[in-house]
């Protein structure tokens, strides 16, 4: 019987599963929550630069994916950084009116960000207000 019980346990971790860290937050542009649509992009710091992406809802509630589907990211320290839809090189990309007035300063944007955030195996909030004043 224990050798049963020791086989399910085994083959119980041998799916091939990544254990995920749940991040979620609120991103606000000078104090106020920016509109549905808005990019949050963890980019882990070291080998494994794939980034995770989060997009806001209409409150400015973002929750992180590792991959389409997948919610939650592998624990680590990450850049992170602010996109607009079409910020990627996408051209003829049309914005709604709600985003056509949103500028992200350059110190939020990927590549330049100097946002930073340390996720923990228990997961984490990571609010950020952006000040463009």
């Amino acid at each position: 019987m224990a050798w049963v019980v020791c086989c399910l346990l085994m083959l119980a971790g041998c799916r091939g599963e990544i254990p995920h860290s749940s991040v979620t937050g609120h991103l606000k542009i000078n104090g106020k929550p920016v509109p549905q649509g808005v990019q949050v992009v963890f980019t882990p710091q070291g080998a494994n630069p794939t980034p995770s992406v989060g997009v806001t809802n209409d409150q400015g509630l973002y929750v992180m994916y590792f991959k389409p589907g997948m919610k939650g990211i592998l624990k680590g320290t990450y850049s992170v950084s602010i996109a607009l839809p079409g910020d990627e090189g996408t051209s003829n990309v049309i914005l709604p009116p709600a985003l056509a007035g949103i500028t992200i300063p350059k110190a939020y944007r990927t590549g330049s960000s100097t946002l930073a955030c340390d996720v923990p195996r228990s997961g984490t909030v990571f609010d950020i207000d952006i000040a463009t004043k």
